[in-house]
């Protein structure tokens, strides 16, 4: 379903740029401001990520309560990415590797646990930072102007990260992660603002999921230690600076 997003998004784009624009690919700089010889690039971009779930329940037995979900908002971050433009084959594939740092905090949870006799609710504020290091490839669209460039792509991920848990006056801290791993698939597009300078928005889709083992700071009914997965698989935007060299 969200590679059909990114396909549908990426054809509309193309779509809306070929009747007014003519693709060209210059074989060296002739004063553009896009320079096709530069075979490296560096991109500083802030991220939103839409919404994220939790997987609260990880120890239960009961198969129905570990894959119960909990939605919640997503969260904001920044992140730096490097691209090898090698032309080989004269494919003009773009190979990337990109680290992020998002943060993510919601108030106002509700859970559910059960002690194997009774449910209880509790309310809970958790803190989630996630780190993603991915690497993949993308494939500039053979539409465009010489300052305006569309492309797609994909590749894979790592996914890590931290969890914090407030619940009243008590606290928890991560004792032990588990990454996780994800395939992604996106679309974005350059615009050529300067000399090798171009200003990038991308959207990005992917299962970002890390499991955490939590403790909690003070002696509780709750359970404790406890073990939740985060996925933070809204759409994830970016929006930054890309620097051609």
């Amino acid at each position: 379903m969200q590679i059909n997003k990114v396909i549908s998004i990426s054809l509309l784009l193309a779509f809306s740029g070929i009747r007014n624009m003519s693709y060209s690919q210059p074989k060296e700089n002739d004063g553009r401001d896009y320079d096709p010889s530069k075979k490296f690039t560096i991109y500083a971009f802030s991220t939103y990520v839409s919404s994220a779930s939790v997987q609260n329940n990880l120890d239960s037995p009961d198969p129905i309560e570990r894959a119960g979900l909990t939605d919640i908002n997503g969260g904001f971050g920044f992140g730096t990415e490097f691209d090898y433009k090698p032309n080989l084959l004269n494919l003009d594939l773009v190979y990337y590797l990109s680290v992020e740092y998002l943060h993510l905090d919601q108030s106002g949870i509700q859970y559910e646990y059960s002690d194997g006799i009774n449910i209880y609710d509790y309310n809970a504020r958790d803190k989630f930072t996630v780190i993603p290091f991915e690497l993949g490839i993308k494939w500039p669209l053979p539409v465009g102007t010489d300052n305006f460039k569309i492309y797609i792509g994909g590749g894979g991920g790592i996914y890590m990260g931290t969890h914090a848990r407030y619940v009243d006056n008590i606290s928890s801290q991560t004792t032990k992660m588990t990454p996780g791993f994800s395939l992604n698939v996106m679309t974005g597009v350059d615009y050529y603002v300067g000399k090798n300078l171009a200003a990038s928005i991308e959207l990005k889709f992917r299962d970002a999921a890390f499991d955490t083992q939590s403790k909690y700071n003070y002696i509780t009914t709750l359970p404790n230690p406890f073990t939740t997965r985060l996925i933070a698989d809204g759409v994830r935007v970016t929006a930054g600076i890309k620097y051609d060299f």
